[in-house]
């Protein structure tokens, strides 16, 4: 049955304080907040759609997962202040990574069997600082193993296999230096840097020290620091134009309208610089130090016919 019976609605909107309080008479918050929400509310059209956990979050602002959010950020705060007596953002990385990490444990232990993560800028270039740190750790041993075998059997000597290595590692070193003195963190783009200095720099070593060789080579009783002079007389030219060609190649970088080619261009231009500074300055003062070796890398010609030139020859 129907009923015939009329039904009153209010005239009245909900009432709306002017002003809350807390209890120490602290305002939290006030009508023209609270109008303010409503028209959020309005603006997407949500009148119709529920509650704020319900389907209208998925249209308009998700007030739940900014709550989350923020309390997220809340309690990384009173970490950082409690812990170390600084803001989050004053922070070093190790140290943010463990107020992360702590966190994180929180915000799992809060969710019960629910699924917790935890975003934003912060956290993203914490985890990222971490990965760049651990590839370039496990990357970086692997390069100067490798090119530690090609020089070996390049020179067959120790001396012709360090001297280049400790060239370019120095220069990397330099490098990384020069971008912590600037304040220019390792991105995404400019973590390689490193590994393609120590493949493009050691070149530049290698021609010097293979040039000494043949000077020894050619005179028996010629000593190391003259051979050195007459080294750089001959090849410090040809290392200077190739070095500043790779220069000028990356400065190429710096008219791409993208910020990230633009600093890794620059950043190499800086790392090219200094494996070209340690080459003509580093390298020959170690083989001028050190005298002549009692053991000359055995020259192309004497090693023309060896195994490992006989396998090159097959695979050409």
């Amino acid at each position: 049955a129907c009923s015939t019976r009329p039904a009153r609605f209010s005239p009245n909107a909900p009432p709306i304080p002017e002003r809350v309080t807390d209890a120490a008479g602290a305002t939290l918050f006030t009508r023209e907040d609270v109008e303010h929400g409503q028209e959020v509310f309005l603006k997407y059209g949500l009148m119709e759609h529920g509650t704020l956990w319900g389907h209208g979050a998925y249209l308009g602002p998700d007030y739940s997962a900014e709550y989350l959010h923020r309390l997220a950020e809340v309690t990384r705060d009173t970490l950082a202040r409690e812990r170390h007596g600084r803001e989050y953002a004053e922070l070093d990385p190790d140290a943010a990574a463990g107020l992360d990490a702590a966190v994180h444990r929180i915000a799992h232990e809060g969710a019960g069997d629910a699924q917790a993560w935890l975003t934003g800028g912060p956290h993203i270039r914490i985890a990222q600082a971490k990965y760049l740190q651990a590839n370039l750790l496990r990357m970086a041993p692997l390069i100067l193993l490798a090119l530690a075998i090609v020089l070996a059997i390049s020179f067959r000597t120790l001396r012709g296999v360090i001297l280049p290595l400790l060239s370019v590692s120095t220069a990397v070193l330099w490098t990384l230096g020069a971008l912590a003195w600037l304040g220019r963190p390792l991105t995404l783009v400019t973590f390689f840097v490193p590994i393609m200095l120590l493949i493009l720099g050691v070149a530049y070593s290698v021609h010097i020290v293979s040039e000494y060789y043949d000077t020894l080579r050619g005179d028996a009783k010629i000593s190391s620091r003259d051979a050195v002079e007459h080294t750089l007389s001959l090849v410090w030219l040809a290392v200077v134009l190739a070095g500043l060609t790779t220069v000028a190649g990356f400065l190429s970088n710096a008219v791409s309208p993208l910020a990230a080619l633009v600093e890794f261009g620059w950043t190499m231009v800086i790392g090219v610089l200094a494996t070209l500074i340690c080459a003509l300055t580093l390298t020959p003062a170690l083989l001028s130090a050190l005298g002549r070796p009692r053991r000359i890398a055995v020259s192309a010609e004497v090693s023309e016919h060896g195994r490992f030139s006989r396998l090159l020859g097959r695979l050409a």
